[in-house]
């Protein structure tokens, strides 16, 4: 009688396992998301404790995963994790994966991942353009036109 009731807490315990490792989710960046600057990284879950975000892009030299970050969670039940980085860490590219790995209150660890991240941080260039059009016609009127730079 006791090997049943161990198997039936074991089969339960097991049960819970996987039901804690299944209710990790990635909410942020989405799926094919473009990121610059400052991102927001959010996971949810039962009872989160810690997550580290990984990523990695197959034309950059982060290639293998690279730690962006390490977050905590400040109670024992909380159901999510939010936290930012900053993307210049990283190359430019539109091929990366980003990858939470979570643990909970029961130590199970959970690991989601979303591909086809764009990290975009050039900066812009400033293009000037004087229409000699609208130089002329301002001209006759007496106008005096400056240019800064």
């Amino acid at each position: 009688m006791s090997k049943k009731i161990f198997i039936l807490f074991s089969a339960i315990l097991f049960s819970t396992l996987l039901i804690s490792l299944a209710s990790a989710a990635m909410i942020s960046p989405e799926a094919s998301a473009t990121l610059s600057g400052t991102a927001t990284l959010n996971a949810s879950g039962t009872n989160l404790l810690n997550c580290t975000w990984y990523a990695k892009s197959a034309s950059t030299a982060n290639s293998s995963w690279t730690t962006i970050g390490v977050y905590e969670n400040s109670s024992d039940s909380a159901a999510s994790i939010n936290s930012t980085f900053n993307s210049i860490i990283i190359e430019d590219a539109s091929d990366y994966i980003f990858n939470a790995t979570c643990r909970d209150t029961v130590n199970a660890m959970t690991s989601v991942t979303r591909t086809g991240i764009t990290i975009d941080n050039t900066v812009p260039t400033a293009q000037h353009h004087f229409h000699l059009q609208i130089i002329q016609l301002l001209r006759p009127q007496g106008v005096k036109l400056s240019l800064l730079l």
